[in-house]
């Protein structure tokens, strides 16, 4: 594989990881939103601001399964 074919490979890898990383967070705003209302803006930023896919998976899930009064702690957590 030549140095070019190399960058392009990376470049699309990236690409995927990146979108899968947004439409997880994506994912995860919808759900939110859907159980408990709009999303404050400091949640939000935490998630944009999240770019670590297992965390955003974790955060999806406690979205999905936990309840209102245990939301905040979990949001509010900055990644590792």
């Amino acid at each position: 594989m030549t140095a070019g074919q190399q960058l392009i490979e990376k470049g699309i890898k990236e690409g995927i990881e990146k979108g899968i990383e947004r439409g997880i967070a994506r994912s995860l705003v919808d759900v939110y939103e859907a159980r408990f209302g709009a999303m404050a803006e400091q949640i939000r930023a935490v998630i944009e601001d999240t770019h670590d896919e297992t965390t955003l998976r974790g955060w999806l899930k406690l979205a999905g399964t936990r309840g209102a009064a245990e939301r905040s702690a979990w949001a509010a957590a900055r990644p590792p």
